[in-house]
C-alpha cells in the first residue's frame, strides 16, 4: 500500500479508517506501524477507530491473544485504552465525511433483529449533526443500548433499498441504510461525500450509493482473511484549495507472507494462548 501511495507527509496525508487489527496473524505489527507513523507525523496521519477496535472483538478474534504471545497480558488493557480514545469519524475539508461504517441510525430506535430485505422503514425525524457527533462520548465500548450512535458509527452498513433495515451483523440495533438517508445526512451537515469501510469489495472499493452525495466503500485488506481474493484499495483525495477532486483509487493484490494462518491468535485458533503448552 505504501509503495503507491507514499509515505505521509504534510502534502501526502493519511486518514486510516479503523479495523486496523484482526484482519491477519501480523496485527501488532500492523498497529505499532500506524502508531510510528502517528508519532512521527502527528499532524498528517488520524486514525478512526473501527468496529473491530473494541474489547469484545479483540478478544474473540485474536488481537488480544497475539498481544499476549508477543507481549504481555497488561498489553490488552494499554490498547483497550487506546481504542476508547481514538476518534470515532474525520471531516475532510468540510466535505467528506470518513467513518468506519456508516452513519446515524433511525430515530425512534427500530429494534429489529436478523436481516429481511423486505423490511423497510423511514429515516429519522431529526437530523444528527457533526457537532453532536464530535461531543458525543467516546471513550467507552460500543453498545447498541447505551451508545447507540457509537454502533451506528461502527457498526452500520449501506443498502440499495430506500429508508433503514434490520442488519444480520452481532445483535439488533444494528441498521442498514439507503442512499435516501445518506443523502439527507450529506444535506444536513452541508457534505459532498462519505468515505466508510467496514465491508470486503472485490475491487477494493465500490459506490454503494451514486449520484450528487456518493457513498463509497473502501476496503485496503487485499485477500481478505486469505480467502477472499478481492483486490484492495486507497481512496486519493486532492485538495485543489476550492473543493476536494476525487477520489481516484488505487488498488493493489495480496503479497506473498509466512505461513502463518488468518485467525491464528484467535480463540480457539493454533496459537492463542490459552491453547499453547511449553515444552
Amino acid at each position: 500500500m505504501l509503495g503507491l501511495a507514499g509515505l505521509p507527509a504534510a502534502d501526502n496525508q493519511f486518514v486510516f479508517n479503523g479495523d486496523f487489527v484482526d484482519r491477519g496473524p501480523w496485527s501488532v505489527e500492523v498497529v505499532f506501524s500506524l502508531l510510528a507513523f502517528k508519532v512521527w507525523q502527528p499532524d498528517h496521519v488520524f486514525m478512526n477507530r473501527g468496529n473491530h477496535e473494541a474489547e469484545m472483538a479483540n478478544h474473540f478474534y485474536g488481537f488480544f491473544g497475539e498481544l499476549e504471545v508477543k507481549y504481555e497480558k497488561k498489553m490488552t488493557e494499554l490498547f483497550a485504552d487506546l481504542f476508547r480514545a481514538t476518534p470515532l469519524c474525520h471531516v475532510i475539508n468540510n466535505e467528506a465525511f470518513v467513518v468506519h461504517g456508516g452513519i446515524p441510525g433511525p430515530d425512534p430506535r427500530v429494534w429489529w433483529k436478523g436481516i429481511d430485505n423486505q423490511i423497510s422503514f423511514d429515516g429519522r425525524n431529526l437530523q444528527i449533526s457533526l457537532d453532536e457527533i464530535e461531543n458525543s462520548d467516546r471513550f467507552m465500548e460500543p453498545n447498541p443500548n447505551l451508545n447507540p450512535l457509537m454502533v451506528d458509527l461502527l457498526w452500520s452498513d449501506p443498502k440499495g433499498k430506500e429508508g433503514y433495515g434490520p442488519s444480520g451483523r452481532m445483535s439488533s440495533g444494528i441498521y442498514l441504510f439507503g442512499p435516501d438517508v445518506s443523502k439527507n445526512f450529506m444535506v444536513h451537515n452541508k457534505l459532498r461525500m462519505v468515505l466508510r469501510s467496514h465491508e470486503v469489495k472485490a475491487q477494493g472499493f465500490r459506490y454503494d450509493h451514486d449520484g450528487e452525495y456518493p457513498l463509497i466503500t473502501i476496503f485496503s485488506a487485499p485477500n481478505y482473511v486469505d480467502k477472499a481474493g478481492n483486490l484492495a484499495a486507497v481512496a486519493v483525495l486532492t485538495n485543489t484549495g476550492s473543493q476536494l477532486q476525487g477520489p481516484e483509487f488505487l488498488q493493489y493484490a495480496a503479497q506473498p507472507h509466512p505461513d502463518v494462518p488468518s485467525g491464528a491468535y484467535a480463540v480457539g485458533g493454533p496459537l492463542h494462548p490459552d491453547g499453547l503448552v511449553e515444552a
